[in-house]
């Protein structure tokens, strides 16, 4: 919330992913994704069930920001993991 009340409720809309499909990015010009990182490196579950649906989508010409959390204090060397997977998930999809 904190990066919606930056932005001002105005110019942005938040939205849970579980509750979008990957067709919902395509009517923003501008996405800001945030993903979580449960137990060992593991992708949260409502962004697994969003990214098996992810293989057709073309985010080409568009700009796009990801954010992760996790915990460090038990997990140190895996707490960001699902940023990664995000990533790796989207760098094919023509966006920037």
């Amino acid at each position: 919330m904190k990066i919606f009340q930056k932005l001002g409720s105005e110019s942005s809309i938040v939205r849970d992913i579980a509750d979008s499909s990957p067709k919902d990015l395509l009517s923003f010009k501008t996405l800001i994704l945030g993903v979580s990182t449960w137990g060992i490196g593991e992708v949260q579950d409502d962004w697994l069930d969003f990214l098996s649906h992810y293989e057709e989508l073309v985010l080409t010409g568009k700009k796009v920001a990801i954010f992760g959390l996790g915990d460090q204090e038990s997990y140190p060397d895996t707490f960001a993991d699902a940023l990664g997977k995000l990533y790796e998930a989207l760098e094919p999809k023509g966006c920037e």
